[in-house]
């Protein structure tokens, strides 16, 4: 017997004898995928959440919350290249992705494409004038830029 059929067995056993918990049923849908990886998100599990948003946006190439998602714990774990592509494909789906501007200029932004960051966050601006983080970073390439810095103070 092998050790993953032994593991089975195991908790199989475990489960008759009412001393383990029915495991979570599977994700099936995007959706599901897409719901599973904010759980993970919210646990700061990002390799999980990475891999429930990627399966989420295979399943349904069009699903742009999906793809924001991606971008974010791209973003959040250092890998820029790919937080641009995700974001870069949501804006693609929905050119009114205020979300998708955001984490593309970000992304940009770190890595020193300034001027790429320069659009994408204005875009994102334009787009939802109350978002204190598209502001603050549309802020900061500005000053790599050697522009005023303004955004934040004209609400």
């Amino acid at each position: 017997m092998t050790v993953t059929r032994l593991s089975l067995l195991a908790a199989g056993a475990l489960f008759l004898c009412g001393l383990a918990p029915l495991a979570a049923a599977e994700p099936k849908t995007a959706e599901d995928y897409y719901k599973a990886g904010q759980t993970f998100r919210a646990a700061k599990q990002y390799d999980k959440a990475k891999d429930s948003f990627e399966t989420a946006a295979l399943l349904d190439g069009r699903c742009l919350k999906a793809h924001v998602a991606l971008a974010w714990v791209d973003n959040e774990t250092g890998d820029y290249r790919g937080a641009a592509a995700a974001a870069l494909t949501a804006v693609l789906i929905d050119s009114d992705s205020a979300d998708g501007w955001r984490e593309l200029g970000y992304a940009e932004y770190r890595q020193g494409e300034y001027s790429l960051a320069k659009k994408a966050l204005q875009v994102a601006v334009q787009l939802n004038p109350s978002d204190a983080a598209s502001r603050h970073y549309l802020d900061a390439v500005k000053k790599q830029l050697g522009e005023d810095a303004d955004t934040a103070a004209k609400k």
